[in-house]
């Protein structure tokens, strides 16, 4: 992966963090974790290339921008 698809993976995680309202969705690694990122408060977007990401369960997740291949956006249905 070069740096322009970091920077594009960047601007993409900000950009799902900011919306409102939030959609959860999942970061893929390229070694083929599968990160849900269910809260905006639960992920941290580091300066320098790297993301965190903290489970519920407690766990701490960090990546490097560079390990990131895919974000999944996931469509939450409401129903009544």
């Amino acid at each position: 992966m070069n740096d322009g698809d970091a920077d594009k993976f960047e601007r993409a995680i900000v950009e799902l963090k900011s919306k409102r309202p939030f959609e959860p969705f999942r970061i893929v690694t390229a070694k083929g974790v599968k990160l849900l990122v269910a809260d905006p408060d639960r992920l941290m977007v580091v300066p320098g290339g790297a993301v965190r990401v903290f489970e519920r369960s407690g766990h701490l997740h960090t990546l490097k921008m560079g390990d990131i291949i895919a974000l999944e956006e996931l469509k939450v249905k409401y129903t009544a």
